[in-house]
Formats: structure tokens, sequence, C-alpha cells
């Protein structure tokens, strides 16, 4: 027998299905990053979103800071609730409700959703501010 050189058609095919498994490795890998990355960029804009509308409540006067945000409202696809209650302090409590008449805090809460998933939310308390020129000013 002649000593032949190359590769059998087994080993071809061999070759092919390692080659074939590799490549789909890759790109499983490839659509799991690209998933991951438009996940994070949700997240980071639905925070983003949060965040500004704290800052909003946070800079309104002490007599729009209830008004501040809208129940709810949807800002670039997501939506936005958002949910103000004026609050009254005690030596040892804090006691929220919408029967509170002079409040000295606010208790914020902000959630961001998209496709009824929630991304963000958000709770705070807020201390109203007096500006310059209010009737409150001492």
């Amino acid at each position: 027998m002649k000593n032949i050189r190359g590769f059998t058609l087994i080993e071809v095919v061999i070759a092919a299905f390692i080659l074939v498994v590799a490549v789909l490795a890759v790109l499983g890998l490839q659509l799991s990053s690209v998933k991951s990355s438009a996940k994070a960029r949700e997240l980071r804009e639905a925070a983003a979103i949060a965040e500004n509308v704290l800052q909003e409540v946070r800079s309104a006067s002490a007599d729009d800071i209830s008004t501040a945000c809208q129940s709810s409202s949807v800002v670039d696809g997501y939506s936005v609730t958002c949910q103000v209650t004026p609050c009254s302090l005690t030596a040892d409590d804090v006691s929220c409700s919408a029967a509170v008449t002079d409040p000295q805090l606010y208790d914020v809460s902000v959630e961001i959703r998209k496709d009824e998933n929630l991304l963000a939310s958000s709770h705070t308390y807020v201390k109203p501010t007096h500006r310059l020129g209010d009737a409150n000013d001492d």
C-alpha cells in the first residue's frame, strides 16, 4: 500500500462538526451579551428617570411639593408612578397620611416600569424648603 497523505471523509466531517459547535457557542455568547447590554441600558435609563423625578420633588417649593410629581406618566417609553404623602413628625415617630395638614416632611415613592416590568424604584423622605420671597420666610 501506498502511504497516502490527507484526511479521510470521517475526519473532515468531525472537524466540520466541531467547528459548527464552536461557532454556535460563540454566537450564543454574543446574543447573550447583546441582551445583557440592552437590559443594562434600560436599567440605567430607568434609574436616571427616577433620579430626575426625585430631584424635581426636592427642588419644589413647600407649597408645590405635593404636586411636584404626577401620579402616573410616561417618560421616554417608561411608565413612571410617583406618590407624595405628607408626614408629621413627633419626638419618636413619623406619621404619613393624606390627612396631615401641616407637613414637616414628605414621603416620596417613585417606580419606573417598562412593559409592566419593574425596573427601578426609589423611596425617600423630603423636607420642604422655603424659597426667598415665600410667605413663610423668617
